[in-house]
């Protein structure tokens, strides 16, 4: 880890944001105090708890002009910490704080968000204040799992499914979670509509429920941080920044047993709704047991985002992009990005695709009702390389709603696992109304693509490692699909007697420099101006 950056900690305190010097609040007037909470009367052993110490450290440092709260090393057992204008809380290498098993100690917050009221450090309705430090925040989410596991009950027809109900059967084993969960905290940082927002250098570990939620908050740099949550364990996301912008996410590590990072997803719609825009992330490992990098559903849009040398593993899903309201969605670019996904063997969303781009329909609670879908527009991959037993899925239930979608340089190793024949050959879209198309049958190809509208696929390469079953088909198979260019493809179906390429129901087709490693190259019906060259 590298050291704190001091000078922009220095000038968030003197009220200075570098992301935009015009627009940022500027408060030359905020002081330089050194609060530490040993002398606030907090014990540090772990068992005395530490919240009112903590919050006493903060509020005299706020009230001092700003400064420091400093947690020297040492475990601090806590609930409900409030952070304040002006103020960093410095959890020290060596220092611990380890949220609380009782639910007593946490303070209900005015309104909640899909249920969760409580968190164990908030900040709201501040400016310039942050959590720094090389100590560790510790959720202590193993104190709230239940004994007893419920078993999972499916609510869509799993008729639909290609294998039934022996796919429910094995999803309701939950062989790699979730884990039951008990009553538990609903959040462990959370910040709502703060101006100024400085996240380095601390580690996370064991969140209960979501760990790191933004929303509705301008100006926030987070870097640096290790978020490593026991992937068993449902919801506990590892950062979700919605409803916000001006943001950059850099040098990190995120594990979680859901989305290991979302960008403009829809759990913070409960406190606040903003449009999400203007956001980059680089230098990012993601590990997750659902989405390692969600980009939506979100209800107010998503714009002017950036992603660079971002790293998935072991993932059960690699990047998903997700419409399901009206919203627009637009100027999205990947660079440099490496996939491992693969299908995980428990009821977590995803059915392992190192990329997943979908536009449905979702009657989600916070939002206004809608018929209409949304717009997915200006999304550009560059250099992206995928390991996974899954394809990547670009797919609208209906046409017109997908379009300027760009592949430069994608190469897809697809890899054969167990669970293929027990788990594979199905098509997730979940969350979607109606449920019944939450996941249901479909064949499979490397790359799968149904109702996207100028799709360009420039210097593609798909290979087959070993066999599949016989419901994984083409290197790309495209269905409902206007102006699709393929330029410099290399590849090969699964099995030789089936085409590389197969077309149907579309126009506007521009294929060039194009072979087919195994087999025969296209295979098209349906399709209207077609150039082969």
């Amino acid at each position: 880890m590298l050291k704190p950056n001091w000078l922009y900690i220095s000038l968030m305190i003197a009220g200075f944001s570098p992301f935009n010097a015009k627009t940022a609040p500027i408060h030359a007037n905020a002081g330089h105090a050194v609060c530490n909470v040993y002398d606030y009367r907090a014990v540090g052993d772990g068992v005395a708890l530490d919240s009112a110490a903590i919050n006493n450290a903060i509020n005299d440092c706020h009230a001092r002009g700003g400064g420091i709260a400093k947690l020297p090393p040492g475990v601090f057992r806590s609930g409900t910490i409030f952070l304040q204008d002006n103020v960093f809380l410095d959890v020290e290498a060596g220092a611990t704080i380890l949220g609380s098993a009782n639910l007593a100690d946490y303070v209900k917050l005015s309104h909640s968000s899909e249920g969760r009221d409580t968190a164990l450090i908030v900040a709201e309705n501040v400016h310039d204040t942050g959590i720094i430090g090389k100590g560790t925040i510790d959720g202590n989410g193993r104190s709230f799992i239940k004994a007893t596991a419920d078993r999972w009950t499916p609510y869509f027809d799993v008729g639909l499914t290609r294998q039934g109900h022996a796919w429910a059967d094995r999803m309701g084993q939950s062989n790699a979670g979730p884990v039951t969960m008990g009553p538990r905290p609903g959040v462990l940082f959370l910040a709502l509509h703060v101006q100024g927002l400085q996240l380095q250098d601390f580690h996370v570990v064991d969140s209960p429920n979501w760990t790191i939620k933004i929303g509705c908050s301008h100006f926030i740099n987070a870097n640096h941080l290790v978020v490593l949550n026991d992937p068993r364990i449902p919801n506990n996301d590892a950062m979700d920044i919605s409803t916000s912008s001006d943001a950059t996410i850099s040098d990190s590590y995120f594990q979680a047993g859901d989305d290991a990072l979302v960008i403009g997803g829809p759990c913070l719609d409960g406190w606040c709704q903003e449009k999400a825009e203007r956001i980059k992330v680089h230098n990012v490992t993601l590990v997750s047991r659902s989405a390692a990098l969600r980009v939506g559903p979100a209800a107010q849009g998503v714009r002017d985002l950036s992603f660079d040398h971002v790293v998935v593993r072991d993932s059960n899903r690699g990047i998903t992009i997700q419409l399901r309201a009206s919203e627009i969605v637009e100027y999205i670019s990947f660079n440099d990005t490496v996939i491992d996904s693969h299908l995980i063997d428990g009821p977590w969303w995803g059915a392992g695709e190192p990329i997943t781009i979908s536009v449905a329909h979702w009657d989600y609670q916070s939002w206004s009702k809608t018929e209409s879908l949304g717009i997915l527009r200006h999304v550009r991959f560059t250099h992206t390389v995928t390991n996974s037993d899954s394809p990547v899925v670009i797919y609208s239930t209906e046409p017109g709603h997908i379009y300027d979608i760009d592949f430069e340089g994608l190469s897809l190793s697809m890899k054969p696992s167990s669970l293929n024949a027990i788990l594979g050959g199905n098509l997730d879209l979940q969350p979607t109304t109606p449920i019944d198309l939450g996941v249901r049958r479909q064949d499979m190809a490397a790359i799968l693509v149904h109702n996207v509208d100028n799709l360009r696929l420039n210097k593609v390469k798909v290979r087959w490692l070993d066999s599949f079953p016989d419901f994984y088909t083409n290197a790309l198979s495209a269905d409902g699909f206007h102006d699709l260019t393929i330029d410099h493809f290399v590849g090969a179906a699964s099995s030789t007697a089936l085409p590389a390429i197969h077309l149907q129901n579309g126009s506007g087709v521009d294929i060039r420099h194009a072979r087919a490693t195994a087999g025969p190259l296209l295979q098209q019906s349906g399709v209207t101006n077609l150039v082969h060259k």
